[in-house]
């Protein structure tokens, strides 16, 4: 059993399918690249972190470190007698998340092995004024 020589019409034939597989798989990666950027950007990777978050930052990734400059900064930036209405219009602005029933408001972002948990929790008197403050910050690793 011998190969034949292909034909002029079946090279060309050769040709526009090898073509057009690499027209699909070219499309197909680029597709795929594409819904991966717009799942990234949906879920926050290229935002930039919240004013409050950068002020908190260590090179030693020492949580209580992190903690006691997150908890600083929080004080720094929301003084007790601040608006209480100020402290969450800013907290929203920041991307902080409301917990319901209580002064709470929390932001999180979650790497590739560990969720660093940033809270804000504050009490206020009968004029919405805060009366107490203060920021803690936890790193819940798999």
């Amino acid at each position: 059993m011998s190969l034949e020589e292909p034909t002029p019409q079946q090279r060309r034939c050769y040709l526009s399918i090898a073509k057009l597989a690499a027209v699909i798989v070219g499309t197909s990666a680029a597709t795929a690249l594409a819904i991966f950027i717009w799942l990234l950007r949906l879920n926050g990777a290229f935002d930039p972190e919240p004013a409050l978050i950068r002020s908190a930052s260590v090179e030693s990734g020492n949580v209580d470190e992190i903690s006691n400059k997150f908890d600083l900064a929080v004080r720094a930036k929301f003084p007790v007698g601040s608006s209480e209405s100020d402290l969450i219009r800013e907290l929203a602005k920041q991307k902080f998340q409301p917990e319901w029933g209580g002064r709470r408001a929390t932001y999180s972002d979650t790497p590739i092995i560990c969720a660093n948990e940033y809270s804000v929790i504050w009490t206020v008197d009968e004029a919405r004024r805060l009366t107490r403050i203060s920021g803690e910050f936890r790193a819940i690793c798999l």
